[in-house]
């Protein structure tokens, strides 16, 4: 099984776009096998965790069903509010950071056959908003530990 990176000076580099459809195929990949190795203990897995620095992220919240984000932009909605969140990258902790409850989710998926780009534009609530978010943060470079609610 692949180990998730915890080192911060890893997790707090900006993650690259990937326009090679191979490249975001063997991750995709990666990413979908090692959060299914994880049995439900993760709900979202950023290819940065993995030592992979590419803008490509997961999230699973309903078993088999796992959802592949490529080189997203968000926007933010709704009036945002605290919660409470771990994360694989920082085991055994939580925090109190702040999201939102809505999100709009453009993402660019690339042809096989060429370097062609079109855009999908998704709006996301609630968990799986905050689970997007989350992983978002990740291929930003931000982690809980900078997002954190401080006293």
């Amino acid at each position: 099984m692949i180990e998730v990176i915890t080192d911060q000076s890893i997790l707090t580099k900006i993650s690259e776009p990937c326009m090679v459809q191979s490249e975001i195929d063997r991750v995709k990949e990666l990413l979908i096998s090692t959060v299914k190795s994880l049995h439900g203990c993760a709900a979202g897995l950023a290819a940065i965790q993995l030592g992979i620095p590419y803008r490509i992220f997961v999230v699973n919240l309903w078993g088999d069903h796992v959802m592949t984000f490529v080189n997203p932009e968000l926007s933010l909605l709704g009036l945002p509010f605290w919660s409470e969140e771990g994360c694989l990258s920082l085991p055994g902790q939580k925090f109190i950071v702040q999201r939102y409850p809505q999100i709009i989710c453009k993402q660019s998926v690339c042809k096989s056959t060429d370097l062609s780009v079109r855009f999908n534009d998704v709006s996301y609530f609630n968990t799986l908003a905050v689970t997007i978010q989350h992983e978002y943060d990740h291929i930003n470079g931000i982690t809980l530990l900078q997002k954190k609610w401080k006293d």
